[in-house]
């Protein structure tokens, strides 16, 4: 006790002696101070020191009679310090802290992306140069049959599942199983695109006696045809939840999900575009929209991402606006897509991503740029507050190919009016109107060419931004028109056409990666994958009439015959013709009446020579 007086009382003006008590003040008197004759006590009378005591545990009449000890107990629990509070509580208010001001730095960047402030100063724009990696040349220096770009896309995984779904379906729809298997419905689908080539006013006339088409009614009965399209099916109805049905696409997603991880795995290009897709349908379908300006107006509407190539990288059917609302956001829910768009483009590496005003806005441009995403696009001048550029009348005035521009201060992004035969606005994170270059215009009044001043950023955008609809332009061109009473299997049929489309445009790549100066159009590129889906992977056996097409007429072109299917070696099997024919075999021009039963050519085997072994082995 003595030494807790004596640390506690240090510096105070007081002197004491070894038996007595001797006061310092007229204040204080001996009546005070409670003396025990057997053990000492000194005590503190010192009216600073009092003073400091009482305003330190309360009121001094309180504490009067409490013990010292106890008092400092009080004074410790009062007035903790850093020193006695666990490490892991001192975190938790450190790391409170640090949200509490990073919110607050986020409020105040929301604040000025609210109001922002726009200035007539020059752009300088960041280095716009490309850090990622494009694709290679394939390893082995060959381009890949067409079949093996389609399979890279359509995986045989996919396809067995969608087999294995639609013998289940079938079974709980009708309690009989339509026993179908992969390899049905490959020809099912090579029949699908064949039909596309070759266009009929419906698809009952492809068998029909007087358009008949042996290409596709050799293949499979009209019957067999119509009811595996009236069975396919990709998920078990009997295992999905109603939380699960609340996507409305929830019989699709197994395939739109695959098909989505093998558009992911394609190398991506520097420069992509995302905008809507629209997939022609009208019939009765909750998902279905209207969209006056496409040239098909009804149907299902896609958000995608496409390279300036045409390459589909990322999609997703959209199933309205109800199905969003909690994914909203400040950006709004088109600025979601783009940002849902780009999830999977590195970031930091400036790859530049390009969208037209359905989708803009100068918070999206600040969130990309943030990512390392360069962006450009046209805009909504409603969504740039404080952007006072000029008018159509003085621009008008000023003459084609005149512009104004400013600059937002916070976020660096440029925002540029210029006036061609109408004005057209446009922002940008990494260009802006330099270097101005000129584009040949026609005038109405001299009724001949003249050259127009052009930014840079409206060359940009006009270089870059057509890649979704170069996407819509390939998928109609050899696209039949096969119906189905399920508005969902419009969308399972389109998206075999983007499975074909991105084969095609990665064939084309590897042959200018490699130097090819021809490669295959796109119909023949179909018509190749067709051949090869009807005609793979066959059992070892006699070959039934329905495993082969009929012989190609005396027209068709040496050579036409997919290599995959001459070097399977299966199922070849040699015939004796009515007819002879010229060996197909290299370096050999001998008539023979062998004929192979699968590739339907002719391939001498006599015994000087077996060409037909060397015609289903060598390349």
């Amino acid at each position: 006790m003595e030494n807790i007086l004596e640390a506690d009382l240090s510096g105070s003006e007081y002197e004491t002696s070894s038996d007595e008590y001797i006061p310092t003040s007229e204040s204080e008197s001996e009546d005070e101070v409670d003396v025990t004759p057997k053990k000492k006590r000194k005590a503190v009378k010192n009216h600073k020191s009092c003073t400091t005591l009482t305003l330190m545990t309360g009121d001094s009449s309180d504490n009067e009679n409490l013990p010292l000890a106890e008092i400092r107990r009080n004074q410790t629990a009062d007035s903790e310090s850093d020193d006695d509070i666990p490490i892991a509580h001192l975190r938790q208010r450190y790391k409170a802290a640090q949200e509490e001001k990073e919110t607050e730095e986020n409020e105040l960047i929301s604040q000025l992306l609210d109001t922002p402030f726009w200035e007539n100063e020059e752009f300088f724009p960041p280095d716009p140069t490309f850090k990622g990696s494009l694709e290679e040349p394939p390893i082995d220096g060959r381009i890949k049959e067409p079949i093996e770009y389609f399979t890279e896309m359509i995986t045989d995984q996919m396809i067995e599942n969608l087999s294995h779904q639609t013998n289940l379906y079938s079974l709980q729809k009708d309690g009989l199983s339509v026993n179908t298997t992969s390899r049905e419905i490959s020809i099912l689908i090579g029949i699908y695109l064949r039909m596309g080539l070759v266009v009929a006013h419906s698809v009952q006339a492809y068998w029909a006696v007087e358009t008949r088409y042996p290409m596709v009614a050799d293949l499979m009965s009209r019957n067999r045809f119509q009811k595996l399209v009236s069975s396919l099916h990709m998920t078990d109805n009997t295992s999905i939840t109603e939380e699960d049905k609340r996507d409305k696409l929830w019989k699709l997603r197994p395939w739109l999900e695959a098909l989505k991880e093998r558009c992911k795995e394609i190398p991506q290009e520097e420069h992509s575009a995302v905008d809507e897709v629209m997939i022609p349908f009208k019939g009765k379908s909750s998902v279905k929209q209207y969209m006056r300006n496409k040239p098909h107006k009804w149907g299902f509407k896609m958000w995608g991402r496409a390279g300036a190539s045409g390459i589909l990288y990322q999609f997703e059917v959209y199933q309205g606006a109800a199905m969003n609302v909690k994914e909203r956001s400040p950006l709004g829910m088109t600025g979601e897509v783009v940002i849902r768009m780009t999830s999977t483009i590195p970031e930091g590496l400036n790859y530049k991503v390009f969208a037209d005003n359905l989708f803009t806005s100068l918070g999206l441009v600040d969130h990309l740029n943030k990512q390392g995403i360069l962006y450009v696009g046209t805009v909504r001048m409603n969504r740039l507050k404080g952007c006072e550029l000029k008018d159509q009348k003085t621009l008008k005035k000023e003459g084609r190919g005149s512009m104004d521009s400013k600059v937002e201060f916070n976020t660096g992004v440029i925002a540029l009016r210029w006036y061609d035969n109408r004005t057209v606005d446009l922002v940008s994170s990494y260009v802006g109107k330099e270097p101005v270059h000129e584009v040949k215009r026609f005038d109405r009044k001299e009724k001949k060419n003249i050259m127009v001043t052009c930014p840079k950023i409206v060359q940009e955008y006009n270089t870059f931004m057509g890649g979704i609809d170069l996407l819509d332009s390939l998928t109609s061109l050899y696209k039949p028109g096969v119906k189905s009473r399920r508005w969902y299997m419009y969308i399972w049929f389109h998206t075999l056409h983007i499975a074909l489309i991105n084969a095609w445009l990665r064939y084309r790549r590897h042959s200018k990666l490699l130097g090819v100066p021809h490669h295959m159009k796109l119909c023949t590129f179909q018509g190749r994958i067709a051949g090869s889906l009807v005609s793979r992977k066959q059992t070892v056996g006699r070959p039934r009439a329905t495993d082969f097409s009929p012989p190609p007429s005396r027209t068709v072109r040496r050579g036409l015959l997919p290599a995959e299917v001459r070097l399977d070696q299966v199922s070849h099997l040699p015939e004796w013709a009515v007819k002879r024919g010229r060996c197909k075999n290299r370096n050999c021009t001998s008539l023979t009446y062998v004929m192979c039963s699968k590739c339907r050519e002719y391939a001498c085997f006599v015994k000087e020579r077996n060409c037909f072994a060397q015609f289903h082995i060598c390349k």
